[in-house]
C-alpha cells in the first residue's frame, strides 16, 4: 500500500512521523513524507521517500511569540493563530495535492489536518489521523486548545464542537478559496464543515497512555499507542566543552524553550539567569531561540542545539515549555520537569506533568518570576518522592511499543476497510 504522511510544523512535529513511517515500511508499505523542505535530511537519512512542501518551517515559528497568541481570550488567539495559519493552507495545499497523487490512503498531523482533508476528499482515498495531541470529543477534559478549566462533562465535550467551529469561521475564506483554485471543489459544508473528524476514521495517538490515558467514551477506532520514537537518531557528537561540562560537577539542569520566540527574551533570559544565581545550580541553556546567555553566571554552559534524547538521560531536571516533543523527550528520560508553558497544547502537557507527579505546577509564561521559577526548581530536585515517581514513568514509557502498536492498528484497519 502507497502511504503519504502529511506533517507539517517543527523538527518536533515531524520526527515521530519519521518513527511511524519506519514501523509501516517494516510491514511491505511504501511510505512518503510531505513536510517542509527544511526537513529533507531528517527523513532522508531514515530511508524514507520525501515530498517538499515550500513553506519555510521559520515561518510557523512566530506562532510561538507571545504579540501573536499569547492571552487569556481564546477568540482572540485563535483569531491571531488562524491569520497565520490561512497563507500557510492556500501555499501548501498544492504541494500537498502533489505529494498524494499515488496515495493509496493519506495520514496526516495536526496541523497538516488542515491541508489534508480536502486532498482525501478530492482524491477520494481514505484518511487516517495521526495525531500527536488528543482531539477527539471527549467528557473526559476539555479541548486542549481551550482553558482547562472545569465546567463539568457536558461542557467538556461540547468544547470540541465550539473550537472547531471558532477556527472554521476564521478560516473558510481561505479554505474555500484554495480548495476552489487549487483542487476544483466546492466550499465546504456549513454543516459539517470538517469531514475528518467522522468517528469512522482511524485515529492513532502518537503519547503515552500514562500520560493521557485513553477516556472512556472514545470507541473502538480510536487507539492511544504510546509515543513514537525513532530508533536511531542522525549522527552527533558533542563538543568537548560540552562532554567536558557534564563530566566535571554534579548534574546540571536543562534549561531551553524549544523554538519559541518572544519579544521578551532578554526579560526571560534575565529570570533564568537570576534563578541560576539564586539555586545555585549548575545548568546547560539552550540559546538562541527564547533565551540568550548574556549575563548567565559561570556555572551555565550556553549550547545552540543538543538532540534531547542523547541529553536528557544526564541532567537532574529539565525546564521547558511543554511542547510535544520535548515533554516526551523528559518524560522518557525519567527525570522531573518544570514546565513553562507559552501556548496552544503546551498548558495542557505541563498540567498533565503536574498531575502524574513528574513535575510541580506549571508556570504560564506571563506569570513568571525569578522567584516562582527558583521555587519550582528546588521543588523538582529536592522532592525525593518526585524524582522516584519520574523514574517509574521514564521506564515505563521506555517499554512501551508505540511505533508497533500503532502499525498494528494500522494493518487492522486496512484489513477492515
Amino acid at each position: 500500500m502507497r502511504v503519504t504522511i502529511v506533517a507539517l510544523g517543527s523538527r518536533g512535529a515531524v520526527q515521530p512521523y519519521v518513527a511511524l513511517a519506519t514501523g509501516l515500511r517494516s510491514v511491505g508499505h511504501h511510505v512518503r513524507i510531505a513536510a517542509y523542505a527544511d526537513f529533507e535530511p531528517l527523513v532522508r537519512h531514515h530511508d524514507i521517500d520525501f515530498h517538499p512542501i515550500t513553506r519555510n518551517a521559520d515561518e510557523l515559528e512566530t506562532c510561538g511569540k507571545s504579540d501573536n497568541w499569547l492571552g487569556s481570550n481564546p477568540v482572540q488567539g485563535l483569531r491571531r493563530l488562524s491569520n497565520l495559519l490561512a497563507p500557510v493552507v492556500e501555499r501548501s495545499l498544492a504541494n500537498c495535492n502533489d505529494a498524494c497523487h499515488d496515495a493509496d490512503v493519506v495520514v496526516y498531523s495536526t496541523i497538516g489536518w488542515l491541508v489534508a482533508q480536502h486532498v482525501i476528499e478530492r482524491r477520494g482515498v481514505p484518511g487516517v489521523a495521526a495525531l500527536l495531541q488528543p482531539a477527539t470529543p471527549t467528557e473526559a477534559f476539555p479541548a486542549i486548545a481551550l482553558p482547562q478549566v472545569r465546567m463539568g462533562r457536558a461542557w467538556n465535550r461540547a468544547s470540541y464542537r465550539v473550537l472547531e467551529r471558532l477556527f472554521w469561521l476564521m478560516l473558510r475564506r481561505s479554505l474555500d478559496r484554495a480548495r476552489d483554485e487549487v483542487l476544483n471543489l466546492p466550499p465546504m459544508d456549513r454543516r459539517i464543515p470538517f469531514a475528518s473528524t467522522n468517528p469512522a476514521h482511524l485515529v492513532l495517538y502518537g503519547y503515552s497512555p500514562s500520560i493521557v490515558p485513553k477516556p472512556a467514551d472514545w470507541n473502538e477506532n480510536v487507539h492511544v499507542t504510546g509515543y513514537w520514537f525513532v530508533r536511531e537518531s542522525e549522527p552527533w557528537t558533542p563538543t568537548p566543552e560540552l562532554r567536558q561540562f557534564l563530566s566535571n560537577g554534579a548534574p546540571p539542569v536543562y534549561i531551553g524553550f524549544g523554538s519559541m520566540r518572544s519579544s521578551g527574551t532578554e526579560r526571560l533570559s534575565t529570570i533564568v539567569a537570576q534563578t541560576l544565581r539564586t539555586t545555585g545550580e549548575r545548568a546547560i541553556v539552550l540559546s538562541g531561540w527564547g533565551l540568550n546567555a548574556n549575563g548567565m553566571p559561570d556555572s551555565v554552559l550556553a549550547v545552540r542545539s543538543v538532540p534531547h534524547d542523547w541529553l536528557f538521560p544526564q541532567v537532574s531536571a529539565v525546564v521547558h515549555h511543554a511542547g510535544g516533543g520535548t515533554t516526551a523527550a523528559g518524560l522518557r528520560a525519567g527525570v522531573p520537569a518544570v514546565t513553562v508553558p507559552f501556548f496552544a497544547d503546551q498548558p495542557f502537557w505541563g498540567a498533565r506533568i503536574h498531575l502524574v507527579g513528574a513535575g510541580p505546577r506549571p508556570i504560564p509564561r506571563t506569570r513568571l518570576r525569578a522567584r516562582s521559577l527558583s521555587r519550582a526548581l528546588r521543588a523538582a530536585l529536592g522532592n525525593h518522592e518526585m524524582h522516584e515517581r519520574a523514574q517509574a514513568l521514564g521506564e515505563r514509557i521506555r517499554r512501551e511499543d508505540g511505533v508497533g502498536r500503532a502499525v498494528e492498528a494500522f494493518e487492522g484497519w486496512v484489513k477492515r476497510t
